[in-house]
């Protein structure tokens, strides 16, 4: 379709509805990829506001012959949600829960409220909703549906079908109905039929078509435990009622659009414990699953001997609970209504797969939740590894969904073996062995040709073997673009009814085109993300990257959506407070991926006005890098993008500004009586936003009667150990009771401190892609700290961002022997303390203080692995009670809120912060960074302190 038609169905559906229409080339390219090993452009993308947007964009769709692609998290596996068609993005504004029922135990919720803020909102009232696949954060509701999605816990909980009351649906014409279970000589049924239009049609055609094929639907439906394969036809119509709300779930959009949901929920189980049975044999822990089966567990996880190898190699902390001759595990969990009764039943676990039938050679169990944890973590930590191994060959989720029998699971592990084998594949493998549903994840290299026919050679193979043994080929995962192809001559005469239910609901082929039903034979290999033709260009970059470093860190997001979630993490904060996808980091990465492809032209796209706003979104806050399974370093490719960006078009009045802290700094503390006065004065601070694009609502810090650097100047040095310390801007100029404890404490443990030569650490240059600016204060910095480093000194700071600055982010603009020296001997102040400590040289004379603090981790400490460091140092005082506030991001990210165009976006950003200070109980909040004690200043008018305030005032 040419741009000319695309902008027109932009004015078109701009017109007609209140929600968003986007169609330019950047938001295009952000959803063109799910979780998924492909990629598809779509025509634009609508961010409807409620339902009747959802209406009148189908109509318009149906009229216009342009298909629609409802859409989740983008967290889907098999490519359920990518098309050439308008993508329906439900997760901005329809992701409400509109009611919840506890006398009858349900939930009515809008499709684009992900799993994980629902059953917080849930847990509130003891309740939850049960199935939980491994998204379960940051997955949609409406995806749930869409693909029948499970978990871990499905072997007691089942899946999201069988919580389905009902559902409210448009259908490809923009008919609105309401689908539940009704008996087909119900009154309301026989009115359901003879309405006119698509509904009467569907009602009608859909029972006669089930009713008619009974025998077809019993004898090709797979025998497996959980099957979202197709269409559900099996549970459809049973014993004489219609359950159209069970035909849609797993249909993937096909079908209908849901725009709201009616879904059982159930009470929390009180009591959990876990067995971790180990087996030197694949058909003794075979043989276990079947007798564990019997006893009502609630998981029971499969990890094989290279799924194990893996985690050993890699988490040295677990390589003890691995004994190694395990060649497979089992993980089996139990809960109940108490304690007594889950430990009687490990008990009966124990007793029964360990002594009596001598199946597990050992048994490790956990009642504790940090030990269950612990154990659960060797399940999960797999993929996350996988993700983050160098090389061209990357995990390929292909055949990772097969279920069979459970007590088949053996047979097919085995020949599933035999199969990656005969290709020379390495595919470790894992999964729910209650529900014989594996997901193995075999290493390939899709930029090569032989691979690509590897990957169709072992599918097929592998889906014969699951034939055969009267499996599925997706348990929980879905058909899409990944397995449709398959379903013709694995499903045999089912898929022809399948062909029949949508074209009775879909005759336009409008829904969601190309999944479920499809003849393309080689769907599978097409649209990859990274197929035989796949290159890229080579970029010059501002910061430094090794050899095809740049095109590797871009490459190794794989679109997870775990950068989405709203619970569980501290990334995104910007997407949290926004719920825009653009703010999400794969976004950043897809669209670098798309430049550096050649999909967008790297010659005009670097300077949009769009790609701007992609990386003004980005706070370099780290919390992504630190909690992206696969590790990818976004805030440096920003900081890259940034500075292409403006070295290129130069930076604007308000970023020289807030770059210049360290000289903006020192003019107003020639005058800080003055220049105090006149920041108080908000007439004054909206001249400064109109002129300067500095907010006027933000508290500025008032200038310091005498910078901390003229205090220690005067000071008469103590101590005989040697020690350096890094003030930073703010200790300098604005807060010198930060320095003046810092020195207090160094000296009480008998270092003498110095001042060395210093200039601003740079940081804030860094963020907006200043570099070459910030290369003159960096070159400066290394050169003074090196060479007193090289005198026996090690460098303190008291600011996580200077720490940061001079143990990361410098290596990133001057990777040299000296810059690192500098990273390798510079230490927050509490990660040296607690050093001392360690060695039993911290002076502990401290006086008893009973008061309790509330304490805030600043993102860029917690970036560094010190998120607990200060709070236990604070703890080393006599009755000191410290109480982490743990939420999340506080919002300013150094100079970022202190903009007119930031600040209420930062304010949203620490909103979780202030409310949670409204229901704790403290005398006094602390946090390590000044920046983000302005802002939690800002947000409650409480006076932050510091943390080494609270020690040097307890000496």
């Amino acid at each position: 379709m040419s741009k000319l038609e695309i902008d027109q169905i932009a004015i078109d559906l701009k017109k007609m509805i209140s929600g968003e229409v986007l169609v330019d080339k950047t938001t295009r390219a952000i959803y063109s990829t799910d979780a998924s090993i492909y990629q598809v452009e779509p025509l634009g993308v609508v961010i409807p506001k409620n339902k009747k947007d959802v209406k009148r964009v189908i109509k318009y769709a149906f009229d216009n012959n342009i298909s629609i692609l409802p859409r989740g998290s983008g967290s889907g596996l098999a490519g359920q949600s990518l098309g050439q068609g308008l993508v329906l993005d439900f997760t901005k504004h329809m992701n409400q829960i509109k009611e919840i029922n506890l006398e009858d135990s349900y939930v009515r919720i809008e499709p684009g409220i992900t799993l994980g803020v629902l059953n917080q909102e849930l847990n509130n009232h003891d309740k939850i909703f049960p199935p939980d696949p491994s998204s379960g954060d940051y997955c949609t509701l409406g995806g749930m549906l869409a693909s029948n999605a499970s978990g871990g816990h499905s072997v007691k909980y089942g899946s999201t079908i069988d919580y389905v009351l009902e559902l409210e649906v448009l259908l490809a014409n923009g008919e609105d109905i309401t689908v539940k279970k009704m008996e087909l000589d119900s009154q309301q049924y026989i009115e359901n039929k003879q309405q006119s239009g698509l509904t009467g049609e569907i009602y009608d055609k859909i029972a006669s078509l089930l009713t008619e094929n009974q025998d077809i639907i019993n004898d090709h439906t797979p025998n497996a435990p959980k099957d979202c394969s197709g269409y559900r036809l099996d549970v459809a119509l049973q014993e004489n009622e219609l359950d159209l709300a069970k035909l849609l779930v797993g249909s993937e959009g096909t079908l209908a659009v849901i725009t709201e949901a009616k879904l059982k929920i159930i009470d929390t189980p009180a009591s959990k414990a876990i067995a971790l049975l180990y087996f030197d044999d694949l058909d003794k822990a075979g043989k276990a699953v079947g007798e564990v089966l019997n006893l009502n567990p609630s998981a029971i996880e499969i990890m094989d001997y290279q799924f194990l190898d893996l985690v050993r190699e890699n988490h040295a902390d677990i390589d003890k609970l691995l004994p190694n001759e395990i060649e497979t595990a089992l993980l089996v969990e139990v809960d109940g209504d108490n304690q007594n009764e889950i430990e009687d039943r490990i008990a009966e676990i124990k007793n029964l797969i360990y002594k009596e039938l001598e199946l597990a050679f050992k048994i490790h169990t956990a009642y504790e939740e940090a030990e269950q944890k612990k154990l659960w973590s060797i399940r999960k930590s797999a993929v996350p590894i996988l993700n983050k191994l160098k090389g061209p060959k990357r995990i390929t989720g292909f055949v990772e969904d097969v279920a069979v029998d459970p007590f088949k699971l053996p047979e097919y592990i085995r020949r599933f073996r035999e199969i990656v084998d005969k290709h020379e594949v390495k595919a470790i493998i894992y999964g729910h062995a209650g529900h014989g549903n594996t997901h193995p994840r075999p290493l390939l290299n899709l930029k090569t040709e032989d691979d690509i026919k590897k990957m169709e050679s072992i599918a097929k193979e592998v889906y014969e073997l699951v034939d055969e043994l009267n499996g599925t080929i997706s348990g929980e995962h879905g058909d899409g673009l990944l397995r449709t192809q398959f379903l013709n001559e694995f499903h045999g005469p089912l898929y022809e009814l399948f062909k029949d239910v949508k074209n009775i609901f879909d005759s336009k082929n409008i829904l969601n085109p190309g999944k479920i039903i499809n003849d393309d034979s080689k769907l599978m290999v097409k649209n990859l993300r990274y197929g035989s033709g796949y290159s890229t260009i080579n970029m010059k970059t501002n910061l430094n990257f090794a050899l095809d470093e740049y095109q590797a860190e871009v490459e190794k997001c794989h679109g997870c959506s775990k950068c989405r979630s709203l619970v569980g993490t501290d990334m995104c904060p910007v997407f949290k407070a926004i719920g825009d996808e653009r703010a999400a980091p794969k976004s950043k990465a897809n669209i670098l991926r798309a430049i550096i492809s050649g999909k967008l032209d790297s010659n005009e796209h670097f300077w949009t006005k769009e790609f701007k706003e992609l990386f003004d979104l980005c706070l370099n806050c780290k919390n992504c890098y630190l909690e992206c399974p696969s590790q990818v370093n976004i805030p440096k490719l920003m900081m890259e993008a940034r500075a292409k960006y403006y070295k290129k078009v130069g930076q604007p009045l308000v970023n020289k500004l807030l770059g210049a802290g360290e000289t903006m700094g020192r003019l107003g503390s020639m005058t800080p009586t003055i220049t105090n006065n006149a920041l108080r004065i908000k007439p004054f601070r909206k001249i400064m936003e109109k002129t300067a694009g500095f907010s006027a609502e933000r508290k500025f810090p008032k200038f310091a009667n005498q910078t901390f650097e003229k205090w220690f100047n005067k000071k008469k040095l103590k101590g005989s150990k040697k020690v350096a310390y890094f003030t930073g801007c703010s200790t300098n100029f604005y807060n010198p009771a930060i320095g003046k404890s810092m020195v207090k404490v160094l000296e009480k443990n008998e270092y003498q401190v110095i001042l060395p030569k210093q200039k601003c650490c740079g940081i804030p240059k860094m963020n907006y892609g200043d570099i070459d600016s910030a290369r003159a204060n960096i070159n400066y910095n290394i050169e003074s700290l090196s060479e007193i480093i090289k005198d026996g000194y090690d460098i303190i700071v008291d600011c996580p961002s200077c720490s940061l600055s001079l143990k990361e982010e410098y290596l990133d603009i001057v990777d040299s022997q000296e810059a690192r020296l500098v990273a390798q001997h510079t230490y927050h102040i509490n990660e040296y303390l607690l050093m001392l400590n360690d060695k039993d040289n911290l002076n502990l004379d401290l006086k008893t203080n009973q008061s309790k603090y509330a304490y805030h981790t600043p993102c860029h400490l917690k970036a560094q692995g010190l998120s607990n460091t200060s709070k236990e140092v604070l703890e080393l005082i006599p009755g000191v009670k410290v109480s982490g506030i743990d939420a999340g991001c506080c919002g300013i990210a150094g100079t970022f809120g202190f903009k007119k165009d930031n600040y209420q976006l930062s304010m949203k950003i620490g909103k979780n912060i202030f409310e949670k200070l409204e229901k704790m109980d403290y005398n006094q909040v602390l946090t390590d960074c000044d920046a983000c004690g302005m802002q939690l200043n800002q947000g409650t008018d409480e006076e932050i302190m510091h943390p080494i305030q609270i020690l040097a005032n307890s000496y």
